[in-house]
């Protein structure tokens, strides 16, 4: 019904918007968009559509964008990171993250700019009952007003049984610039709807070192009839005005008017609606204890943040860049407001806080560039709790969005996530007071975009770092964790020939309780180029994912938490998907058979405990984009 009342939407303005000329031939250069990120430049700078083969083949949240993560062996269930990352917001956290990736949020939505309607289709199926689908829509109005939807569908039945995953997602967003240039306004609508049934994992601990007799579907489970299901909402809107002189850009034989904005008044607002729900209908006996019902669990979380924000640009430009490309100081100031209402089972209470901000961006001398923030959340109902942070980095700019190496040091201190404080569930219950969590930060990044090589490297001090025991409980280190990291990033052409290159190294002074892998390598090894006559882009490769063995994470469906795992060691096993992406003018076609090497080795292994990889698997896609 909502896949319905979105296609009968998108026809609707269709049919009512200008009509694109049918003596012109559009092409991807006509389809552009900006994020919610670049509207914070002094000049919007749109970007194109991707018409590459580039990470075609990837389409599992988990491992878009170069993550290094590990999941529960099926597409769309719980998630972690692999590795540490000190960075984060200052916003209330409730604690709830093990589904983030599979969520649109303001900051991923697209704004497009088109001369013809634009639409996108993406399906990807494989033999297990595994389907993923994706619709976007976007077309301008008027020249100055556009309006976008996406869609997207994941269904996963997965190896084993009670591990279905079934998401659904929908935004709608208009955007909209005045005639002179000064004002731009944004609006979205997003819904998240997350349901995936939770089996507690396999009883056979055993199943990679001695054969089962079984069918991996008839597998004993610890879980019969539990599931998660999460809601999670934003009603979006956004709007700006500068104030500075008019200007106009010479565009081959004509000129484009624009405004150099010296001074950029904005606000913005963000309803923000999330639901956490674990049901059961019968209580298994995983949990060692049952507080509210001894025959059925119906926990409920919810979340309500209602998000008002304040800000203030002064673009101060250098002479030797007026009517040019900004190279000046930008300085920045904010007032965030944040009113939350937090609800579980019978706990009910109000946070509000205010969140001033101020940020710095400027040229010290020429290709030398000083950038600096800082912030702080003061809790105003809550005597004594705060937050806050501080940036400094020094940057030369060999060039300035493709070259460039950057000295930083970040300090955060935020509030530990609300629900390991207080958390009153079927299965758990505790309250705590913990310390606010510190991070100390030194790192040194070198882009080389020409090159394709990026080099960060960071040291961290770590102190109240806050976990969850083996027992499921939340515990805090009142001690410091120091941590090393280095990532490259480097991409290889030799002719018709490319590697690709990705690896981490981490090292922590206190592994038993910061758990993660010391090395992480993905490769990817491929041959691509035109066949046909050119009629054919042709990619085929192999991928490759690796990283060292390590003491892990088992995964609690109750709290949809991870939790220390103190008896097993994961790791140490190569998976290798082979794969063949095809593209023929805009449509791309995918050829996949994912961990192509199980039984080579041996037949898989655990990721997190009791949780195998997924079995071998073949999967086809098709992405499809349309301009007229």
């Amino acid at each position: 019904m909502r896949a319905a009342i979105i296609f009968l939407t998108c026809f609707l303005f269709a049919s009512v918007s200008p009509a694109a000329d049918s003596t012109k031939t559009y092409t991807a250069s006509t389809i552009r968009f900006v994020g919610l990120k670049e509207l914070h430049r002094d000049t919007l700078v749109f970007q194109q559509i991707d018409t590459t083969l580039n990470q075609a083949q990837i389409f599992n949240p988990v491992f878009k964008d170069n993550r290094a993560s590990l999941y529960l062996g099926n597409l769309g269930t719980a998630y972690h990171d692999l590795f540490f990352n000190p960075a984060g917001s200052l916003d209330f956290d409730e604690g709830m993250h093990a589904f983030d990736l599979y969520l649109t949020r303001p900051e991923d939505l697209k704004f497009y700019r088109t001369l013809s309607p634009y639409s996108r289709l993406n399906y990807t199926w494989n033999q297990k009952k595994e389907q993923l689908f994706e619709l976007t829509f976007a077309q301008n109005i008027t020249p100055r007003l556009n309006y976008a939807v996406n869609f997207g569908r994941l269904v996963s039945e997965g190896d084993y049984q009670r591990q279905k995953a079934d998401h659904l997602n929908f935004d709608g967003s208009l955007w909209y610039q005045s005639k002179n240039k000064r004002y731009l306004a944004v609006v979205a609508y997003i819904s998240n709807s997350l349901r995936v049934q939770e089996n507690g994992g396999i009883k056979n601990d055993s199943i990679f070192r001695v054969p089962s007799q079984l069918q991996t579907e008839f597998e004993p489970v610890f879980l019969s009839n539990a599931e998660n299901r999460i809601s999670n909402s934003h009603i979006y809107f956004r709007q700006s005005y500068d104030l500075g002189p008019n200007d106009s850009i010479k565009l081959d034989t004509t000129y484009i008017a624009r405004v150099i904005p010296r001074h950029r008044f904005s606000h913005s607002i963000d309803l923000h609606q999330r639901k956490y729900n674990c049901f059961e209908n019968s209580i298994d006996s995983m949990y060692a204890l049952t507080l509210i019902d001894p025959d059925k669990t119906r926990d409920q979380l919810r979340v309500q943040e209602l998000t008002n924000e304040l800000s203030y640009q002064l673009f101060a430009r250098h002479r030797s860049n007026t009517g040019g490309p900004f190279r000046g100081t930008t300085i920045g100031l904010s007032l965030k407001h944040h009113y939350v209402n937090y609800y579980q089972q019978t706990f009910d209470t109000l946070f509000q806080s205010v969140e001033p901000g101020i940020s710095l961006s400027t040229l010290i001398v020429p290709k030398v560039r000083l950038l600096g923030a800082a912030g702080s959340h003061v809790y105003l109902n809550n005597e004594g709790d705060f937050a806050q942070h501080a940036s400094a980095a020094i940057r030369y700019e060999f060039d300035p969005e493709e070259h460039y190496i950057q000295l930083g040091y970040r300090l955060r201190s935020a509030l530990a996530p609300f629900n390991t404080q207080y958390f009153y569930s079927n299965h758990f219950s505790w309250s705590n007071r913990f310390d606010n969590l510190v991070t100390h930060t030194a790192d040194l990044n070198y882009i080389n975009r020409k090159l394709r090589l990026e080099v960060k490297a960071s040291v961290t001090d770590l102190k109240n770092y806050i976990y969850y025991t083996d027992a499921g409980y939340p515990a805090q280190y009142t001690g410091a964790i120091q941590v090393l990291a280095l990532e490259i990033r480097k991409d290889f052409t030799l002719g018709k020939f490319h590697l690709d290159n990705q690896v981490i190294a981490q090292k922590s002074s206190d592994d038993d309780i910061l758990r993660q892998p010391y090395l992480y390598m993905f490769n990817s090894f491929y041959f691509e180029s035109y066949v046909f006559k050119k009629a054919m882009r042709l990619r085929t490769g192999i991928d490759s994912r690796y990283y060292t063995s390590y003491y892990g994470y088992d995964y609690s469906p109750a709290t949809s938490q991870f939790i220390q795992e103190n008896t097993l060691a994961f790791g140490d096993y190569p998976v290798l998907d082979f794969f063949i992406a095809a593209k023929v003018k805009r449509a791309t076609l995918l050829f996949k058979l994912d961990h192509a090497n199980q039984q080579l080795s041996k037949s898989g292994y655990y990721m997190i405990r009791n949780y195998p990889i997924p079995e071998r698997s073949f999967k086809i896609g098709v992405n499809w984009a349309f301009y007229d």
